[in-house]
């Protein structure tokens, strides 16, 4: 466990919004070091849907110091609310703000009365899937796939993602 930091979360505002970039580009860089995941790194959000996200409140940013350490952002599909990114810079890692920020995303979500929260990430990567069933998800099984989620397993495999080590979560 790092030393304990003092962080809080809010939602971002619109000129925070590239500074996002630069934060998933360095949480990202721990996939290189896995050779199935060369480049996944390199698969970053585009602004623009950053900039929809926040429009429609749907993106959090944790702080530390007046500075951005992590953020989280999400989209609504099917009723459901879909956490589309949580990026935490690696040396704030093991502070708890990637599960604060998943905990803001599930309060949203209790909050406006949606479905649950659904995500698609690395089946067996350690601050992956591994961490979300630790957080009270679970993989959904064929049959209760939406049309909207299997879109955007589609779209991720369209994009060059190794579908066959993803997986799609739901909260229970």
């Amino acid at each position: 466990m790092s030393a304990s930091i003092e962080y809080k979360i809010r939602l971002a505002h619109s000129n925070e919004l590239p500074l996002l970039l630069e934060v998933e580009r360095r949480a990202g860089r721990r996939f290189d070091d896995i050779l199935e995941l060369v480049g996944v790194s390199d698969d970053i959000t585009p602004l623009q849907e950053l900039v929809d996200a926040e429009k429609n409140q749907l993106v959090w940013v944790c702080l530390s110091s007046q500075r951005i350490i992590g953020f989280a952002y999400a989209t609504l599909i099917d009723g459901c609310c879909h956490l589309e990114e949580l990026s935490v810079l690696p040396e704030f890692g093991k502070n708890g703000i990637g599960t604060a920020l998943l905990n803001q995303v599930c309060h949203y979500t209790m909050e406006n009365e949606l479905a649950g929260v659904t995500l698609i990430t690395f089946r067996d990567i350690p601050w992956n899937a591994p961490f979300y069933l630790t957080q009270g998800f679970e993989a959904l099984s064929d049959d209760l796939i939406t049309p909207g989620l299997r879109k955007v397993f589609e779209a991720e495999e369209k994009r060059g993602f190794p579908m066959d080590l993803r997986i799609i979560m739901r909260t229970i």
